[in-house]
């Protein structure tokens, strides 16, 4: 998925828009209401996400946050904000260059993070987040969580193709849930909704 380009992910959210897809809020267990049309045979808990998320994405005309090497190191250089935090929009994208937030493949080998799926979800008594770091053959998720679990660095390893094992939780692993949470919440709080492209 990393080596997809901000035109391959307009072209799967325009055409999962067109489908119906989408999110429809939070539901009792915490979790995100997925909508869709139709269901896929066979397809991973992330491949709904992934195309809930791109719709989502296509209909708010694509907010990206793009960030440099160096922006990237100041967002994961601040402490976890310790204030209520906001987004300014339901869904968006951070890119990052090759090298900054690392996850270990299956194989145990580095790989880099490019994309950073984000989510905020709020209604009348809770606020939500999710998000994925993906990187080609894994990626790093924290699905509908308060944002007391980020601060804390808790989190989970998925895989994203439906058939791929999943892998085991390293000390790399670890780190990055902390960096993208970082990237997350400062990422929100230090750059105002003029600065997504």
């Amino acid at each position: 998925m990393s080596e997809w380009t901000i035109r391959d992910l307009y072209s799967f959210g325009r055409a999962n828009a067109l489908d119906g897809w989408g999110f429809g809020g939070i539901h009792a267990g915490d979790g995100l209401i997925m909508r869709c049309e139709g269901q896929l045979p066979d397809a991973s808990h992330g491949e709904y996400y992934l195309r809930a998320w791109t719709a989502e994405w296509f209909r708010l005309k694509r907010p990206t946050l793009d960030l440099s090497a160096s922006e990237a190191a100041t967002l994961i250089g601040l402490p976890m904000p310790d204030v209520d935090v906001m987004s300014h929009h339901r869904v968006w994208l951070i890119t990052l260059p090759p090298n900054v937030v690392m996850l270990s493949n299956r194989d145990g080998y580095p790989e880099s993070v490019r994309h950073v799926l984000c989510t905020y979800m709020r209604d009348a008594t809770r606020t939500r987040w999710a998000y994925s770091g993906v990187a080609d053959t894994c990626e790093w998720s924290q699905m509908c969580q308060p944002i007391e679990h980020i601060r804390a660095g808790t989190s989970e390893i998925k895989p994203w193709a439906p058939n791929m094992p999943l892998m085991r939780t390293t000390l790399m692993d670890r780190r990055a849930s902390v960096e993208l949470g970082k990237l997350v919440l400062n990422g929100c709080l230090m750059y105002p909704r003029e600065h997504m492209l």
